[in-house]
C-alpha cells in the first residue's frame, strides 16, 4: 500500500505543470511544512519518506491556499482531514483470512503431552470454508475444515500425541485469499520421552507413590541389595542407602550412611528451627514451604562449591 500512495503522488505530480509549485506533507511528521517547492525538490522530498510504524497520525497544519490539496491514503485513520482536501485512497478491501495466534505447550496435568493451539480469523466481508492444517517433521497431519463468518475467529486445541519432535506448521487456504503472509505460522515440538527414574529403597511407600503419580516419570523401584550402576536410568533416588561408588548420572539421597563419596554426617537435630530458606534453586521449584515441617535433619560438613537449601541457628544443609 505504501509502494503504491508514493506512485500515486509521482503521478500527481506528474500530471501537473512543470512550473508548477509543489509541497509534500506526510502524517508521521517526517515532512514538516515548509514553502512549496518545484517539482525536483518535490520528489526528492517523496524520496526520503518512509512507512511510519506506531505513533498517532495527524494531517499536518499547513498554511491556507488556493492550491489544489490532495490526501493520499492506504486506509489508516486520520481526524482533522479538511473539507477541501481531495481524497485519493489507494486502499482496496480484500479478502483475507489468517492465523492470528499459534503456540505449542505442554498440558499441564501431563507434563510430556503437548498441544498445539491455534486461532484462525476471517476478516473478510464473506463467509469464508477454510481448510485448516498442521503438519509435523516425521510427516504426520491432521487437516480440518471449518466455515467462518465474517469477522469470526475459531480457536483450537490439537493433541500432538502422534506427532514426531521438531518443527510443527500450521497452515490454512481459503479461496480469493490476498494476503499470503499470515496462512502459515511454525512452532516446536520438544522431545515427548518420560525421564528415566531409578528409585533404590529398602521400601518406602510413600516415595514410591510420590514418583509413581507423575506422568512425565518412567520409575524403576528396586532393593539396595539389587543396585547396579548399569541399570539405565537418567536420575537416581537413593533411600537410606548410597552405592559405594558415585552414580553414573544425578541423583538425590534421602538420609544415606557414611560414604567415601559423601560429605560425612556431623550431627542429626530433631525439629531444627528453621530460618530461611533457598527459595530460587531447582530442588525447591513447585514446593510449597507454608505447610512443611522438618522433623529431622542432618549436619554435614559441606564440601566446596555447595549451596545451602536451609538456614537455620542449629545447622547449615
Amino acid at each position: 500500500r505504501w509502494d503504491h500512495a508514493v506512485e500515486r503522488v509521482r503521478q500527481l505530480i506528474g500530471e501537473r505543470s512543470v512550473d508548477g509549485e509543489f509541497l509534500i506533507v506526510d502524517t508521521s511528521g517526517q515532512a514538516p511544512p515548509t514553502t512549496p517547492g518545484n517539482r525536483p525538490e518535490a520528489l526528492d522530498v517523496l524520496a526520503r519518506l518512509t512507512v511510519s510504524l506506531g505513533g498517532d497520525p495527524r494531517f499536518p497544519t499547513i498554511p491556507k491556499s488556493d492550491a489544489e490539496l490532495y490526501f493520499i491514503s492506504d486506509g489508516v485513520m486520520v481526524d482533522d482531514i479538511p473539507d477541501e482536501a481531495i481524497l485519493a485512497s489507494v486502499f482496496e478491501p480484500a479478502d483475507n483470512v489468517g492465523i492470528t495466534a499459534f503456540t505449542v505447550n505442554a498440558i499441564p496435568s501431563g507434563p510430556i503431552r503437548y498441544q498445539a493451539f491455534l486461532e484462525v480469523t476471517n476478516t473478510s466481508f464473506e463467509p469464508k470454508e477454510v481448510s485448516v492444517r498442521l503438519v509435523g517433521s516425521g510427516g504426520v497431519g491432521q487437516r480440518d475444515d471449518v466455515m467462518l463468518q465474517p469477522g469470526e475467529s475459531r480457536v483450537r486445541s490439537i493433541d500432538l500425541s502422534s506427532f514426531d519432535r521438531g518443527v510443527i506448521r500450521a497452515s490454512v487456504i481459503s479461496n480469493g485469499d490476498a494476503f499470503v503472509a499470515d496462512d502459515y505460522a511454525y512452532g516446536f515440538l520438544p522431545v515427548q520421552s518420560p525421564t528415566r527414574v531409578s528409585l533404590v529403597t529398602p521400601g518406602s511407600v510413600y516415595l514410591e507413590n510420590a514418583l509413581a503419580a507423575d506422568e512425565g516419570l518412567l520409575l524403576t523401584v528396586l532393593p539396595p541389595r539389587e543396585y547396579d550402576s548399569g541399570v539405565p536410568a537418567d536420575v537416581y533416588v537413593f533411600d537410606r542407602f548410597a552405592p559405594a561408588e558415585p552414580p553414573p548420572g544425578p541423583s538425590l539421597l534421602f538420609m544415606p550412611p557414611d560414604t567415601d563419596w559423601l560429605s560425612g554426617t556431623i550431627q542429626v537435630l530433631n525439629t531444627p528451627d528453621v530460618s530461611g530458606w533457598d527459595i530460587q534453586h531447582p530442588l525447591l521449584q513447585f514446593v510449597s514451604l507454608n505447610d512443611l515441617r522438618v522433623d529431622r535433619a542432618v549436619r554435614i560438613a559441606l564440601p566446596d562449591m555447595s549451596n545451602e537449601l536451609m538456614q537455620s541457628s542449629e545447622i547449615f544443609s
